[in-house]
């Protein structure tokens, strides 16, 4: 249920990310919404955590679930990353050279 929601994130943020161009340079702008999805997918993580019988933290008893945490955030990023590619095609030889601008 997590990967899926992060996929879900990863979507989203592709959706509401600003791709421009300017002096032969690629630039992404990801705004408030982008920020936003981050915090959302971190609140449905810790819900459906405590939903799942969970606890919170990152105490002895927590510590044990923050792989997933990263395993999260990376399928949110590489899913957006993958979104942006299919969405802006004129991305695609620009691997490395897009810039993030603000967020």
């Amino acid at each position: 249920a997590e990967v899926a929601l992060a996929t879900g994130a990863g979507i989203w943020q592709a959706r509401v990310t600003q791709v421009f161009e300017r002096d032969g340079r690629w630039y992404l702008r990801g705004g408030p919404v982008y920020l936003g999805v981050w915090v959302l997918l971190l609140a449905a993580r810790m819900a459906l955590q405590l939903g799942m019988g969970g606890r919170l933290g990152l105490g002895s008893k927590g510590a044990g679930d923050l792989w997933m945490v990263w395993v999260e955030l990376a399928v949110a990023w590489g899913v957006r990353t993958l979104a942006l590619f299919v969405m802006h095609p004129e991305l695609r030889g620009t691997l490395g050279s897009a810039r993030q601008v603000g967020s």
